[in-house]
């Protein structure tokens, strides 16, 4: 996967500690590996998922995917789909909404942010913008 151009910081053996979401914008806390506390905050929310939430949530990668094709399973993973046994008009038009969403990705309109653990909380949301901030 290739990023740009929202450069996160490496937050490899980091954490994640809070999430919080609230009318279209969510604000993930994290604790880098040395201890720095930082936040990422996310704005105009189109679609989030935070599987298993655990105590430590230990960070393997984060990245922020805009600008470039994103990976089709992962915005399938957020954006759902039909069920396997739906007309295929539904699926055809699930799939025209794929490309949709890849197209806004591709152009810069809206971010793919990717957080994949080595232990607990997968992150994956798509929003108009990716902010962070070393807390201080």
């Amino acid at each position: 996967m290739t990023s740009a151009p929202h450069p996160i910081p490496s937050f490899h053996d980091g954490n994640i500690v809070g999430l919080s979401v609230s009318k279209g914008t969510a604000t993930l806390s994290l604790v880098r590996s040395d201890g720095t506390p930082w936040r990422i905050e996310l704005e105009g929310v189109r679609y989030l998922r935070a599987d298993d939430f655990r105590e430590g949530n230990i960070i393997s990668c984060c990245e922020a995917v805009t600008k470039v094709d994103p990976p089709r399973n992962l915005l399938e993973a957020l954006a759902g789909g039909p069920h396997e046994l739906a007309a295929q008009e539904y699926h055809d038009k699930y799939r025209l909404f794929i490309d949709d969403l890849a197209e806004q990705i591709r152009t810069g309109g809206l971010t793919l942010l990717v957080i994949e653990p080595s232990y607990g909380c997968v992150f994956l949301a798509i929003s108009e913008r990716v902010m962070t901030f070393e807390v201080r």
